[in-house]
């Protein structure tokens, strides 16, 4: 009766090792790459903005060779993450579609560096900074991994 009782245990534990993860933690763990892409591309639009208080060509000519292609790479990893359940698919559109925006507004974002013109400035800056906090609220969503 005790042999039976450890294998009991023993198979138990075993089942326990071996368990998949729940696909929402694998999910989140995959979307993670794709912020990681992401926060290459917020590091080159950190750049972008340091540099524009000096010359603003030379920042939106950094938005033009350096963050778009990294937006390209964000947008191609989010729409190719895989993901496994309702809360990662969410995660995932949500990712794809703040991608999409801001590779559509970095064009903008140079030209109005380039222009000079203090409103369109701002209003670059303005969507930037919009942008900058649906970034933000993705990462700290993905952060949060239901059980």
């Amino acid at each position: 009766m005790k042999a039976l009782a450890i294998l009991l245990g023993l198979s138990v534990l075993l089942g326990a090792c071996t368990r998949p993860e729940p696909p929402s933690r694998a999910d989140a763990r995959a979307l993670e790459e794709v912020l990681a892409a992401d926060h290459a591309l917020e590091a080159a639009l950190r750049d972008a903005d340091a540099l524009s208080r000096t010359d603003e060509k030379k920042a939106a000519e950094l938005l033009e060779t350096r963050a778009l292609p990294l937006a390209d790479d964000v947008i191609k990893r989010a729409t190719s993450v895989q993901v496994g359940s309702p809360w990662g698919a969410e995660r995932k559109n949500d990712l794809v579609a703040l991608a999409k925006t801001r590779r559509e507004e970095l064009p903008r974002y140079a030209k109005a560096l380039r222009e000079g013109d203090l409103k369109t400035k701002l209003e670059a800056v303005e969507k930037q900074l919009d942008l900058q906090k649906r970034a933000l609220d993705n990462a700290a969503r993905i952060s949060q991994v239901p059980p």
